[in-house]
């Protein structure tokens, strides 16, 4: 989260003038703008402000989260600790001791300052003030110096206090969005000047699932009540989108309508490794790449005749192999088209979900054809680590086992990690993983077949060809 998001959010709350009544953000209007435009909370309806308001209080209420994601942000200042040390009364009481902590020698806090602390963690915390009074006692018995206990003090209480408002670049970051995704959908909503101007703008269907996985990975067990705002939305608001892009369309649906071409089957492949096609979602296409990978969204954009505003991004909070929280930026396209979809079906589209084998138009396509496909499906899903080959990766066994026999390839298909299914349910808890290594003949055929794929994955050699 940067300070340019913290400081748009209050340069966009001061300049709207932003009030609360009923649970409802309103911009503060004249009589005659009021009865123009009203931005009143309806009892009968639950909206957008009002589920943005109410995920950004529950949120807060978990600083000891908030902290891990943003430790920055989450830590008390020099005025707030005054304001808590001395109940109120000497918003520079901190300010002060550290001058006289840099210009006195023997500068050392008196009991009766630490009484009154101790006093007030108890009283506010309780128990959850415990680190507090570690930090207490290790300054004390002389193993901290004055500075970095007053730090480790306003790191604790802004971990544990929750007084810290969660921004609306952070709220957005939290559900999985760019840190201006939140912003903006209020200036939908608030500003009459905006060129979207909507005072009725509401979330799709979509993007609320989006909002509730990126709260069960936040909040976990906690995310309950986070969830039950979305829930009531839903239930308040009927006729929602069931996507955001549903009446986007395309400018060349037929694209796909042969695969006759290096570049189609480069783009063919692509898809087969790492875009979601689906005909029972009402023909839906989707491919997300990570941000820094854009340019490959933009290609693909241009060749569909689709508008490249349209390509999003978001950002993910995950959890690493350690356990850790982390935030990745990733960019998408996503739209609706009967017509592609289905020819790309038909066209053999095999996916790690679908499960089935190498598309038969690649089996029976000639050498340069197939290895521009292959090149795509490792850009999709594949890795080079630098050397003069690489690898592609599937959870889909089959299609790594026809390409190790379409392009005899002397090296196995590898599974690294096994399926996980639930034994009372059935359902994938998620799916086995696979590898095949390419080696260098076929890698350098790839590279030198078609020279306009994902640059990162070409070795210095074949950057230029």
């Amino acid at each position: 989260m940067t300070n340019r998001n913290i400081k748009k959010d209050k340069q966009f709350n001061c300049s709207n003038r932003f009030r609360t009544r009923n649970n409802h953000d309103f911009c503060e209007q004249n009589s005659s703008e009021l009865n123009n435009n009203r931005f009143f909370h309806n009892e009968s309806k639950y909206s957008t402000l009002d589920l943005i308001e109410d995920l950004k209080r529950e949120i807060q209420k978990h600083p000891e989260i908030l902290s891990k994601i943003f430790p920055n942000r989450y830590k008390y200042n020099h005025k707030q600790l005054s304001m808590f040390w001395r109940g109120g009364k000497n918003i520079n009481y901190v300010t002060k001791l550290m001058s006289k902590f840099k210009n006195e020698r023997d500068f050392s806090l008196e009991d009766k300052d630490f009484n009154l602390l101790e006093e007030q963690l108890r009283r506010r915390f309780g128990n959850r003030a415990s680190t507090c009074f570690d930090i207490i006692k290790q300054y004390k018995e002389s193993k901290l110096s004055f500075s970095i206990f007053i730090e480790l003090i306003k790191l604790e209480l802004g971990r544990i206090s929750g007084d810290i408002e969660v921004t609306y670049g952070e709220l957005a970051i939290l559900l999985g969005k760019h840190e201006d995704y939140i912003y903006h959908i209020r200036k939908y909503i608030l500003s009459q000047s905006n060129r979207r101007y909507n005072p009725n703008y509401n979330f799709d269907l979509e993007t609320l699932q989006e909002f509730k996985s990126a709260l069960r990975v936040l909040l976990k067990e906690k995310a309950k009540i986070s969830i039950s705002f979305i829930k009531k939305y839903i239930n308040t608001n009927p006729d929602l989108k069931e996507y955001l892009f549903e009446r986007v369309t395309i400018e060349n649906p037929h694209y796909f309508d042969s695969i006759e071409t290096i570049e189609k089957a480069y783009w063919f492949g692509f898809i087969c490794a790492d875009a979601l096609v689906k005909q029972k979602y009402r023909y839906t296409f989707k491919l997300e790449l990570k941000s820094s990978d854009r340019e490959r969204l933009v290609k693909l954009a241009n060749l569909l005749g689709l508008d490249t505003e349209r390509i999003k991004n978001r950002k993910r909070i995950y959890d690493d192999n350690n356990g850790k929280l982390k935030i990745k930026e990733y960019s998408r396209i996503q739209f609706k088209s009967k017509r592609m979809i289905e020819d790309l079906l038909r066209n053999g589209y095999s996916s790690s979900a679908m499960e089935t084998g190498l598309p038969e138009i690649i089996n029976r396509a000639d050498e340069d054809m197939a290895l521009a496909f292959l090149l795509g499906f490792f850009d999709g899903d594949g890795t080079w680590y630098g050397g003069r080959s690489g690898e592609i990766y599937s959870s889909n066994k089959m299609i790594l086992t026809d390409i190790k026999k379409k392009f005899m390839i002397k090296y196995p298909v590898r599974t690294t990690k096994e399926a996980l299914i639930d034994e009372l349910s059935g359902k994938i808890i998620h799916r086995a993983a696979h590898r095949l290594t390419l080696g260098a003949n076929l890698y350098e055929k790839m590279m030198k077949n078609y020279g306009y794929s994902m640059k990162r994955k070409r070795a210095p050699q074949f950057r230029g060809i």
